[in-house]
């Protein structure tokens, strides 16, 4: 059984392999995708966008002029944020501070945090949510952030490593966490399995979920 899953793995690889086509805008060389964006985040009036890449630039695009600014050559590839209702954009850098930091490039507010993998912050720049590597989330800034999923300590293989997508409502009240659900588990009712249980393995809470803030409780 053990060879037969080694087999199915080497002929995974080598799909890949045969499927990557020159100018195949979904398979791009390691030059060219060496820069690619991994998030992007527009502002809430349209004018602005902020981009976080692969090589660990941050750019700031003007698209009403259709120029852009290099922020940073050291960012967290997955930081990149724009606050909702405001013209300030959040950023990690790969010593691990985050950055609320307006047009300008003057910085409002900033703190050490842990490696972010999906994060947001309210319009009044005190609520922050942030996602670990394992896709627990955490409320609060710094050594105040506090759990509020921490229900699997092993994420899913397709996952390990990769964004966590997070969505806050303009008043800040309300989170949509996103990643990748399991059918068993998306359908345990909250009251079965609260979203804290550090000794669980799987997340129970991988799939879509609406979040009160800043209580922390799972609505649905």
């Amino acid at each position: 059984m053990r060879n037969f899953y080694y087999v199915l793995i080497g002929l995974f690889f080598l799909v890949l392999s045969v499927s990557w086509r020159p100018g195949d805008p979904f398979h791009e060389s390691p030059q060219t995708a060496e820069g690619a964006p991994l998030v992007v985040s527009v502002s809430s009036d349209g004018r602005y966008a902020v981009s976080s890449h692969l090589d660990n630039r941050l750019i700031l695009w003007d698209i009403e002029s259709r120029s852009k600014k290099v922020v940073a050559e050291n960012a967290n590839i997955y930081s990149a944020y724009f606050v909702k209702g405001r013209e300030l954009f959040v950023w990690q850098d790969l010593d691990d501070i985050v950055y609320a930091q307006c047009l300008n490039g003057k910085t409002i507010k900033s703190f050490k945090h842990f490696p972010t993998y999906g994060h947001v912050m309210d319009p009044d720049l005190d609520g922050y949510i942030a996602s670990d590597s394992t896709f627990n989330l955490y409320w609060g800034q710094g050594e105040d952030a506090r759990a509020i999923k921490q229900d699997g300590n092993i994420p899913s293989f397709l996952g390990t490593g990769k964004l966590l997508n997070l969505s806050l409502s303009a008043d800040g009240t309300r989170l949509l966490s996103a990643g990748s659900g399991y059918d068993v588990a998306d359908n345990i009712t909250i009251e079965e399995s609260p979203p804290l249980q550090p000794e669980q393995r799987y997340s129970n809470y991988a799939g879509v979920v609406v979040w009160d803030l800043p209580s922390g409780r799972p609505l649905f």
